[in-house]
């Protein structure tokens, strides 16, 4: 954990207040001491939570972030964290397609290709998830031209 490796002497924990605190509960959990852990929660959306965030990194001056977040949102949240001086290091987390799931998807027996192709609420939900990201991505770059 990057914090017993003292690569991280803070954490700022964000997101809504349900997760937030139940992040903060699992790192104290995992030794990390409470007044290490620092809960930025009152964020309505990705933006505000960057912006929030970056509030509090500039009051305590922090000069590089290990930024861990999810895989599907590290781009987006990259590119709302580019104009900032902070030295960023991407640690990209939960994985939706693993390469068990690639090797399964490109097996060619004729069975699997059939239930590939059949529609699931989990392949929704992930494509859902992905056309967001998308979007969201696009709107901010179409709004950093303008």
């Amino acid at each position: 954990m990057y914090y017993q490796q003292k690569l991280a002497p803070v954490i700022l924990v964000s997101g809504d207040v349900d997760h937030a605190n139940s992040s903060k509960i699992l790192l104290m959990e995992l030794g990390v001491p409470e007044d290490a852990i620092i809960l930025q929660s009152d964020a309505a959306n990705l933006r505000q939570d960057v912006s929030r965030s970056l509030d509090i990194i500039r009051e305590k001056e922090i000069k590089s972030i290990i930024l861990v977040t999810s895989a599907l949102k590290m781009d987006r949240t990259m590119f709302l964290l580019r104009e900032n001086s902070l030295t960023i290091t991407p640690a990209p987390t939960n994985y939706q397609v693993t390469l068990n799931d690639w090797q399964n998807l490109t097996d060619w027996k004729w069975q699997d290709i059939v239930t590939h192709l059949l529609p699931t609420s989990a392949s929704l939900e992930q494509t859902s998830q992905t056309l967001w990201e998308y979007f969201g991505l696009t709107y901010y770059r179409i709004r950093a031209i303008f």
